[in-house]
């Protein structure tokens, strides 16, 4: 296999591992032969060597799903990029889909010819474990768990090395990430791209997490579509976070936006990845944006969140506010003219509001999770001094993360107490960010028990 271009996708296909769950939680045991061609794509010999764990008290076909007392025995059948529609990004597999202590791995084309099956297998006796150098063939004393799974990283040739497939980051050992590779040509002509995880010792850049961690001629990009690793390449232009542009290919990041995140169109400014607002330029607050909103929660990059640095500029500069007397409408009373954006002057963190334009320049007023709207801005840091860009607005506001604001902090009511939260008879509660025992209460935040 080679490594394949590993551009970044912005979403995952929707349809597919949900359903597929279903229907092998469903299908069960049921009667026929057993039998088929070795699962790693090998020889019948190769596959006689593998080890048999100890047989389920069934039935149990190889061409059946599995499930109930048998073994799981598909993990996947991902599309050819071909097949696949715009933004989409084959459903992969992995090893937690089979049965523990069986292996996801890639075997042969569907019978339409343009997905690749991906199968669950016992591994090979004496297998080495991730990362350990391999090779194929029965002859071979270092053989991972399945030959199909000794692969070649592109930043490190003629080094093979055992893997795992993947669907993301999640499903990979630590300091090991989710890149895609390849696959052999399929009857139809076209290419599945896998992922195996591979480890960071075999991928080539520096690792940012900010364009100035990077030197001047390159930008803090992602590795691939299945990563969250970021690392310095140079991919675009030379101008830096916060220029204007006209085309994604201008910018250090080669990521032009406008303050709606749409590509190159209107007043578009050069943008990229952030973790704190300070990491993006004087005119950018750092976002809280999701990428794969699929409903697909058993996918690991379902609802991916990220943060990626906003332009306040609006984007159609005629459409702005000129004056104060023009922001009258949401609750905004302030006119920031440089950026043609309404917004509440004053308005805390935690705050009601029913529009963005009734918080504090860059906050977002957040509703999914707070009946009443909360006016959080997001990309904070623990610290921060007041009046600094990474500080929150108000003067009782904190910097915490909950579970849904990772990779992100963001801006909270503080207090050490529920009658410290100015919407205590709205149901805000004083409690600690995470559920965790033993947790020190520290922000207000919507108790739907209360």
């Amino acid at each position: 296999m080679e490594v394949s271009n590993l551009g970044g996708a912005r979403r995952l296909g929707a349809a597919g591992f949900a359903a597929f769950a279903a229907l092998v939680a469903a299908s069960g045991c049921h009667g026929g032969a057993a039998g088929g061609r070795s699962s790693d794509g090998g020889t019948d010999a190769e596959a006689e060597s593998v080890p048999k764990l100890p047989p389920p008290d069934a039935d149990c076909p190889a061409d059946a799903m599995g499930g109930g007392l048998c073994p799981i025995n598909f993990c996947g059948a991902p599309q050819t990029v071909s097949a696949l529609a715009v933004g989409q990004v084959a459903e992969l597999g992995a090893d937690v889909i089979c049965t523990p202590g069986y292996a996801c791995v890639p075997d042969a084309a569907t019978a339409a010819g343009d997905a690749l099956q991906l199968r669950c297998v016992q591994p090979l006796a004496s297998a080495k474990d991730f990362g350990a150098a391999c090779a194929k063939g029965a002859g071979a004393t270092n053989r991972c768990r399945a030959d199909a799974l000794c692969i070649e990283a592109a930043g490190a040739p003629g080094q093979p090395f055992c893997s795992a497939l993947c669907r993301a980051d999640a499903d990979c050992p630590t300091n090991a990430y989710c890149l895609e590779y390849k696959s052999d040509p399929l009857p139809k002509g076209s290419y599945v791209n896998l992922a195996f995880c591979t480890p960071k010792d075999k991928i080539p850049g520096t690792a940012c997490t900010r364009e100035t961690d990077c030197p001047a001629d390159q930008g803090c990009v992602g590795v691939g579509a299945r990563t969250n690793l970021l690392t310095c390449q140079k991919v675009g232009g030379a101008k830096s976070m916060g220029d204007a542009c006209s085309d994604p290919a201008q910018c250090r990041s080669g990521q032009c936006y406008d303050r709606a995140f749409h590509v190159a169109a209107n007043r578009s400014y050069c943008s990229g990845a952030c973790a704190k607002s300070s990491d993006c330029s004087a005119d950018q607050r750092c976002a809280r944006i999701v990428l794969g909103n699929n409903g697909t929660p058993a996918d690991p990059r379902d609802d991916l969140v990220v943060g990626l640095c906003q332009t306040l500029f609006v984007p159609v500069a005629d459409d702005g506010c000129h004056a104060d007397a023009d922001c009258t409408a949401g609750g905004a009373d302030t006119c920031a003219t440089k950026y043609g954006l309404c917004y509440k002057a004053g308005a805390a963190s935690g705050a009601p509001c029913a529009t963005d334009q009734g918080c504090e320049l860059g906050a977002r007023c957040v509703s999914d999770r707070f009946p009443g709207g909360y006016c959080q801005t997001f990309g904070c840091a623990p610290g921060a001094a007041a009046g600094a860009v990474d500080s929150c607005p108000g003067a009782t506001a904190t910097c915490s993360q909950q579970g849904a604001d990772q990779p992100l902090h963001a801006c909270y009511e503080g207090c050490m107490k529920s009658g410290d939260c100015t919407r205590l008879q709205q149901s805000y509660q004083c409690e600690a960010p995470a559920p965790d025992a033993g947790a020190t209460p520290s922000i207000c935040i919507y108790d739907k028990g209360v």
